[in-house]
Order: structure tokens, then sequence, then C-alpha cells
């Protein structure tokens, strides 16, 4: 017995059901599956908002089978199709099959539709639940914010290298040691990483102005100059302030200036109200989009993922803190950290 489901039922038809196709769908709905008819004009708005647990393309009453398949496909990916072709044709079986039909059903006899939906809804299913869903796009998000964090000691590297060839002068080569060190930690931390979003309960009272260099030394501001206001204590996991620091200072460094040539001053500080800042002197964001910035495809360097600042949110939020960006006095970016428990230095 199958588990049922809504199966979106399309034809060319625009008026009710007749012929064949009202005993295949009236054979479906006696199987308990719950058929909604979708005219072909009107096919990806349908998907979207109904979004079946599978659709049915009846070809014989289609103009171009081929074409709604790969309608569908555009829309929603994960959706599964049935073709269903009473008379048969292995070239137009080919061909929808190719274009990411499911499965493709050459007659309606001894309930060969019902078992085709039946079974693309099991493999369409668990690519459907929300459920699922959402833990493959942590899980995807999580790799792709790991590689960001990754990305910025490697190019320490690359740069303090770069400079050693330069000037001959090995005092580079010591830096570049440092950020080697610093992606080992990195990556011996990915457990924890996993983590990211849950409670941060390992937290101590560190000095923020020992923590802001140290995240500098990390990785790759170019011409950019760090300024710690004041020195405060923060009572936080040192490691993971280190990677909100880092992701902040990058994304000043990358997004601030107005040419590659050149540098903004990134400031550090607790205001009087207790909040942590992070600030620049640069170009600033936009009022538009400073709440999308924190999503993950949200960038405006040509090889930005935006996956930094996706980070930082979900560290502020392990701590119970907020974060919110801003515009500083000298018109750039400030990124304001709220709830932290701050104290003298």
């Amino acid at each position: 017995m199958n588990e049922g489901g809504t199966v979106a039922w399309v034809g060319g038809a625009s008026e009710g059901r007749t012929g064949a196709s009202s005993g295949a769908e009236a054979q479906l709905e006696r199987s308990g599956f719950a058929v909604e008819r979708i005219r072909v004009d009107e096919l990806a708005g349908d998907v979207t908002s109904e979004r079946p647990d599978c659709l049915v393309c009846d070809a014989d009453s289609c103009a171009d089978a081929v074409e709604v398949v790969r309608t569908v496909r555009e829309v929603d990916p994960a959706v599964p199709v049935v073709v269903l072709a009473r008379e048969g044709d292995e070239d137009l079986a080919h061909r929808t099959v190719a274009a990411g039909a499911t499965e493709y059903v050459p007659s309606t006899a001894d309930g060969a539709l019902d078992d085709a939906v039946e079974r693309a809804i099991g493999r369409g299913r668990p690519r459907g639940d929300p459920q699922r869903r959402s833990q493959t796009d942590r899980v995807d998000e999580f790799a792709d914010v790991v590689g960001h964090d990754l990305r910025n000691p490697l190019g320490a590297v690359r740069h303090r290298i770069e400079m050693a060839r330069r000037t001959g002068d090995d005092g580079h080569l010591d830096d570049a040691l440092a950020a080697l060190d610093r992606t080992g930690e990195l990556l011996s931390d990915l457990t924890a990483r996993a983590r990211e979003a849950r409670p941060a309960s390992d937290t101590e009272r560190v000095s923020l102005a020992t923590v802001a260099r140290s995240a500098w030394e990390h990785v790759p501001t170019g011409e950019s100059t760090l300024v710690v206001v004041e020195d405060r204590t923060i009572a936080a996991d040192p490691k993971r302030l280190t990677q909100l620091l880092e992701n902040l200072f990058v994304n000043a460094a990358e997004h601030g200036p107005g040419s590659a040539d050149e540098g903004v001053e990134v400031s550090v500080g607790v205001d009087r109200d207790g909040c942590l800042y992070v600030e620049d002197d640069g170009l600033g964001i936009p009022v538009e989009d400073r709440n999308a910035v924190f999503q993950s495809d949200y960038s405006t360097a040509a090889d930005g993922t935006g996956y930094g600042l996706v980070s930082v949110r979900r560290i502020a939020r392990a701590h119970d803190w907020t974060v919110e960006v801003t515009e500083s006095e000298e018109g750039g970016a400030r990124f304001e950290v709220r709830g932290a428990e701050v104290g003298d230095s």
C-alpha cells in the first residue's frame, strides 16, 4: 500500500477530465493519491506554489512532453516527474528521461502508473522532505564556511612567501609559518566548527587587543592597518572570537578600499554602551544591502563567497550575542556586536 501524496497531473486540456486521462487519474485517486490538474501554460507557477510530491506528464495530451519535463526541472529539480504515454514511444522515452524525467510509463495497465508514481515519490520524498533538505543545506553551508576560513590564513601564507621572494627577507617566512600554524589550529578544530551554532560553553575572559592583533596577523589584509582603540576584556570562546574578528578584518580589507592598491584603517573597540565594534573608513555598505550581507550568497567581490559574514553571525549567536552592520563616522562599514560581557582591561 502506498503512502499517498499529492500528484500534479499535466495535460493539454484546460477543461475537466475526459477519456483515458480521466480513468488514469481516477485510478490514482483510488490508490490514495490526491490528484490536482495543472495547465501547461501555468506549469512553472503552479509547481512553485503547490510543491506536489510527484508530477505526471500526460504525453498524449501535451504538445511537448520534453519541454514539460525541462520546465519542471528548472523550477524544482527535486520533484519527481513521471511521463505517461499510452501508445509507447521509445524515442520519446529516451528524450524525456534525458531531460530529467524520473520514469517513463508506456501503459496504464495493471497499475503500472500507480506503481511508477509510488516509486517516484519514494525516491523523491527524502530529497523533498523539509527537514532532510534543511540538514543538507546546513552541511553544505558548513563546508563552505570552513573552506572560506581556511582560505584566509592560506592566503596570508601565499602573500608572505611572495614577499620573501621579492625582498629576500626571511622574516616573511616566519610570518608564513605562523599562518600555517593557524591553519593547523583550524583543522584540529573542525569538530568544534561542526557545532558552531551550538552554545559557546568554553568561555573565558580574554584581552580584546591580544585577540584582535593575533587575528590580524592570521589573515591577508594588504595595505590596510589595524587600530585597537582600547583594550577591554571579553567573555568569549577565544578561538571563536578570533574567527569572528578574522572574518570581519578580511571583509573590511576586501570590500572597504576603493581599489586593490588601497587599504583601509580598521578600528576595534568597545563603545560606552558596551558594544564591541569593528569599523573601517572605506566605502561602506548601502542601507538596502545591510541585511543581505549576512546571507551566504552575498558578496560584492568578483571571487567572493559571502560565507565570512555567515560565520560571524553564527559565532555571535553561539555566544547569545547579536551582530548588525551600520555606518562608521567616516562613512565606512561598522559591525556592532551586542550582548557580550565586557570588563576592564
